[in-house]
């Protein structure tokens, strides 16, 4: 199915036109939905013998079911339990056949195989009446009942922007839906360094493809709805005729001092779109850091601004004691105790590294917690083949950025739906390189209502089989609104 379950109760029905050797209908999680029900350990199934089954090992359940028989799936996805139903009469007494099922995102799962024998189902979602009805409290799986987002519309936080530079002073930027508070801006077209500018460090550049400190001649203003470029001719953001992307996040409407950590810290925070800008002081000593998002952060960026060094960056599919390089292509380091040590709903932490934490260090970090319907964070396993993996986001992915974390020599992959309008999408940035945007398609992408999917297999920077992935995603629209691409 193509609506993950992390929320919510919900129920579906399948109806068994001709039961074969094995009949198997449960749900699973993405990485086994090419596989048999219940043949791995992700996925938890309600087979035709009557037995339940996961990860290839089935144990006496219910009932057993034939052709004519409508198997009803009850899953709780808030509170972890799976149910079955057999015509309307629920297995094993109504005991959960499963529990423990709270790391979404799920899917309803079926299997049909054959051996010298048809078989056949038939999934009712409800856009016909059930056999039975819903169990108390659980709902049809479809957008009309999904939860109402809290963004509707991702553009009111996070937006992309093209532009032509003019090679004049001061050329604007304009049209987001909001104030940018944090502007990632880059060349397509020639070989420039990306920029990263935030409104704590005054607009002053940062660069994701080097370890350089902060550039104090490199400066944007920030607008309304928009940004300048700095004021001069010639500039690496708006070079004439050059074609250029600029990325653009909200981060709230002030700057306060923030005293949950350790030391303070002065944050600019949205907790609704989940998007902190944290500028610290290091110590040289283990310390807490209060980020002001009230939720736990699943990516953070962080670098010095006065010293050269590395961008550091944690996210929560690697742990709290691995980390990645954004200006490198190394797959992630660690374990290690003294690099990150902590992250929780209010402050991260940093060990005595000298490389995150030497006294006299000037920290900016940005630090991004998933809203459902608006970003995602998470990870992957590659296909290694070209109708790859796919991966449920909730929402239609307007941003992309991948990275492998098993295997290093591989690309921050950078994709949108600014400079690729329809899929598939392969007009590649990355992070690491100031090289020009990249179209050949070792890197094509399809941009979905609901997530994405990977479409060369033989891309190690993407799909590669075996391999391990990271993203992170913003969106356009949630789900519910999103147009198909």
């Amino acid at each position: 199915t193509t609506i993950g379950m992390s929320s919510g109760k919900w129920y579906c029905e399948v109806t068994i036109n001709n039961v074969g050797s094995e009949t198997k209908i449960g749900i699973g999680k993405q990485d086994v939905l090419t596989a048999e029900a219940g043949s791995q350990a992700n996925t938890w199934a309600y087979i035709n013998i009557g037995d339940k089954m996961n990860n290839n090992s089935n144990t006496s359940y219910g009932n057993s079911f034939t052709t004519g028989d409508t198997i009803g799936i009850a899953f709780d996805a808030d509170g972890g339990n799976l149910y079955f139903y057999k015509n309307g009469t629920a297995q094993n007494s109504g005991t959960a056949a499963y529990t423990g099922l709270t790391d979404g995102p799920y899917f309803f799962h079926f299997t049909a195989r054959a051996v010298g024998t048809a078989n056949d189902l038939s999934a009712n979602f409800g856009a016909r009446p059930f056999h039975t009805a819903a169990p108390t409290g659980f709902k049809a799986l479809n957008t009309a009942n999904l939860p109402t987002p809290t963004i509707a519309d991702g553009s009111q936080y996070f937006d992309t922007k093209l532009y032509t530079g003019d090679n004049t002073a001061s050329r604007s930027v304009t049209s987001y839906n909001f104030s940018p508070d944090f502007v990632w801006a880059k060349s397509r077209s020639g070989t420039y360094y990306h920029g990263l500018f935030d409104i704590l460090r005054s607009g002053y550049a940062l660069y994701s493809n080097a370890t350089s400190a902060e550039d104090t001649t490199e400066q944007i203003g920030f607008a309304s709805d928009g940004f300048t470029t700095p004021n001069k001719t010639g500039d690496f953001i708006n070079a004439n005729n050059a074609n250029y992307v600029a990325w653009a996040w909200d981060a709230g409407s002030s700057t306060v001092t923030n005293t949950d950590g350790s030391i303070s810290s002065q944050v600019r925070a949205s907790q609704t779109a989940g998007c902190s800008i944290v500028s610290y002081n290091a110590t040289g000593s283990n310390l807490t850091v209060g980020h002001g998002l009230n939720a736990k952060p699943a990516l953070i960026l962080l670098k010095s601004r006065n010293v050269s060094g590395d961008w550091l960056v944690m996210h929560e599919s690697i742990g709290v004691d691995h980390f990645l390089k954004l200006n490198e292509t190394q797959a992630k380091a660690g374990p290690y105790s003294n690099v990150f040590t902590s992250v929780s709903n209010t402050t991260f932490g940093t060990g005595n590294d000298s490389g995150i934490n030497s006294s006299g260090q000037q920290k900016i970090a940005l630090c991004f917690a998933p809203v459902a319907g608006y970003s995602a964070f998470g990870s992957y396993t590659g296909s290694g083949n070209n109708s790859g993996s796919f991966i449920f986001t909730g929402f239609a992915v307007r941003f992309l950025l991948i990275k492998c974390t098993s295997d290093s020599g591989q690309e921050w992959v950078i994709i949108d739906t600014a400079r690729s309008p329809v899929n598939v999408a392969d007009e590649a940035l990355y992070a690491n390189d100031s090289a020009a945007e990249d179209t050949n398609s070792s890197r094509d992408v399809d941009l979905l209502s609901n997530g994405f999917k990977l479409r060369n297999g033989s891309s190690g920077a993407t799909d590669f089989s075996g391999r391990t992935y990271i993203y992170a995603a913003f969106a356009s629209h949630p789900f519910q609104a999103a147009r198909a691409r």
